[in-house]
């Protein structure tokens, strides 16, 4: 599931780099024929196992604490993301792949349904708008990076795969590190797709529209010239008389 929650988030970051950029991904995921049997295999399965796993550990009575490879504070902060974990996973899958396929949303589509859906807030009384979507992603991908990381670590200390004191130390600094990168990168697509303003990276540069060209102005009719008035003729000369 880890490696599923690693390949997801680099996938969906491609948001981050325009409309195009998600879309050649949703394209290249319909081009194959049998994408929805790989999701049901490699996706739905094993999350609805781990989901349903992980709420029989979390409703059972608890390990004694010498069972356990966390300190105490440690131990409700894992339960407590676990159960975040779970209520935002099962909505997103709802909102985010059941709900496109029951709109029969396209490739094309896809990112302006993302940036359309996170974006919807509610105006506060002092006219900001506030996007509770977004907001609730947030909180969601916190605690799912804080259970991946964790759990991760309480799964391999387990198994025995850190032993010593100097190894668990370096296996949580290295998860430490993938959390919090995994973090970074799926909350500013978020913040991207609900504001339009990408987070820590920079925007794709959008085409530059050419100026409007400027109105030549026609050079104004010159005024006629008023003529002068005719010359008066002149008076015949008189005849002279016989």
């Amino acid at each position: 599931m880890g490696i599923f929650v690693i390949v997801h988030v680099l996938i969906q970051s491609r948001a981050l780099a325009g409309q195009e950029a998600i879309a050649r991904v949703a394209r290249w995921g319909l081009s194959i024929s049998f994408i929805s049997l790989l999701e049901i295999v490699l996706v739905y399965v094993p999350l609805t196992f781990h989901a349903l796993y992980g709420v029989v550990l979390l409703v059972r009575p608890g390990r004694p604490p010498a069972d356990s490879p966390y300190a105490a504070n440690w131990r409700l902060l894992v339960r407590g993301s676990a159960w975040a974990a779970l209520v935002f996973i099962a909505y997103h899958a709802y909102v985010m792949d059941l709900s496109q396929h029951a709109q029969g949303i396209d490739a094309v589509s896809k990112h302006t349904f993302l940036a359309s859906y996170l974006s919807s807030g509610t105006s506060s009384a002092a006219g900001v708008l506030i996007p509770w979507n977004a907001l609730f992603y947030l909180v969601g991908l916190a605690a799912t990076t804080i259970h991946f990381a964790a759990g991760t670590w309480g799964y391999l200390v387990r198994t025995k795969r850190a032993a010593t004191v100097e190894g668990k130390r370096r296996l949580a600094f290295g998860l430490g590190l993938a959390g919090t990168a995994l973090f970074t990168l799926s909350s500013a697509t978020v913040v991207a797709l609900a504001t339009g303003s990408p987070l820590f990276v920079s925007s794709p540069e959008s085409p530059v529209c050419p100026a409007p060209p400027l109105p030549v102005e026609e050079p104004a009719a010159a005024a006629p010239t008023p003529s002068a008035p005719p010359a008066p003729s002149a008076a015949p000369a008189p005849s002279a008389s016989h």
